[in-house]
């Protein structure tokens, strides 16, 4: 199982909510 495409995921929406 490959965890860091979750944690990519998860950076992805933290950095676009704080952009938006």
């Amino acid at each position: 199982c490959n965890g860091i495409e979750e944690v990519a995921a998860i950076i992805r929406d933290k950095q676009v909510e704080e952009t938006l």
